[in-house]
């Protein structure tokens, strides 16, 4: 009995594609035609704003103070190297 390499696994994947793309529509019509959503409805990009700039940020930072309390660095060094990672992230 062989093994097909496309077991239906994948079938998965098309089903979040096509969530996403429907959901993609959907929110650009909210945002654009300015409807009135409830208070739990949090914008595009107020997420996108938290997920890439202020978590690292503020873990670059937590990082920085942490080594520097430590003893392991000095602060400069220690700021240094945590920001020439930042673009790996």
């Amino acid at each position: 009995m062989e093994l097909c390499a496309n077991s239906g696994l994948d079938m998965f994947s098309y089903y979040g594609l096509a969530a996403s793309a429907a959901l993609s529509v959907l929110n650009y019509l909210l945002l654009g035609l300015s409807y009135n959503v409830d208070g739990f409805y949090m914008h595009s990009f107020e997420i996108w704003l938290a997920c890439t700039v202020v978590f690292p940020g503020a873990g670059n930072l937590g990082y920085t103070l942490l080594e520097y309390r430590l003893g392991q660095r000095s602060i400069a060094s220690s700021f240094l190297e945590n920001i020439t990672w930042v673009p790996f992230l």
